[in-house]
């Protein structure tokens, strides 16, 4: 039966590691990454899950559930780029977005950047965002979506869809913002067939 599953060790019986630029950082031992205060998160060996048998990533899918707040003014955009020990900041991201605002709705896309955009956020509140990632460790391009909900004067509803134009796998991320506190989870979507 397909299902999630949460992302904790990765290929050799390692466990994923997080770190950030600016604030703090601390992995528990459940797999929730926790920050405060980061201008970037970044999350590595949360792609490369063998299968029992080793030779194959035992996910192609994943999902990243957010919930944060951030620093200073609103609507600070949050970015992720793809990495495998070092951001890939190779100008090939390309967003498409939809924001409601109230009974108003905008959208518009921004091509040919060194990052996804992902999502904004509104200063002092609480916000939540699903990140869902298209084959990240395959050698091919990736693909993701998100979806954030905040408040500012009224509910925003935001849907961002984007490519990484790079045929590359990779094994982690970095999510980019001003000063964001909160914390994170990754699960892998399980194939058919495969049991734990």
């Amino acid at each position: 039966m397909n299902g999630l599953e949460l992302i904790k060790h990765t290929a050799g019986g390692g466990v994923m590691t997080a770190t950030t630029t600016g604030g703090s950082v601390k992995l528990l031992k459940n797999g929730k990454i926790e920050f405060t205060n980061a201008t970037e998160v970044h999350v590595d060996k949360c792609f490369d899950v063998p299968a029992d048998s080793g030779d194959e990533p035992l996910y192609d899918n994943y999902l990243m559930v957010m919930k944060f707040s951030s620093e200073g003014a609103n609507n600070p955009n949050i970015y992720v780029r793809m990495r495998s020990g070092t951001d890939n900041i190779e100008a090939k991201y390309t967003t498409q977005r939809l924001i409601a605002n109230g009974s108003s709705v905008t959208g518009n896309r921004d091509p040919d950047l060194t990052y996804a955009l992902i999502g904004a956020s509104t200063a002092g509140s609480t916000q939540g965002m699903h990140l869902y990632l298209y084959g990240p460790n395959l050698t091919q391009p990736t693909a993701g979506r998100s979806v954030t909900l905040r408040y500012q004067n009224n509910t925003l509803l935001s849907d961002w869809s984007w490519t990484h134009g790079v045929g590359s796998a990779y094994n982690g991320m970095t999510i980019m913002s001003n000063a964001l506190s909160g914390s994170l989870t990754i699960y892998g979507f399980t194939k058919g067939g495969i049991t734990k």
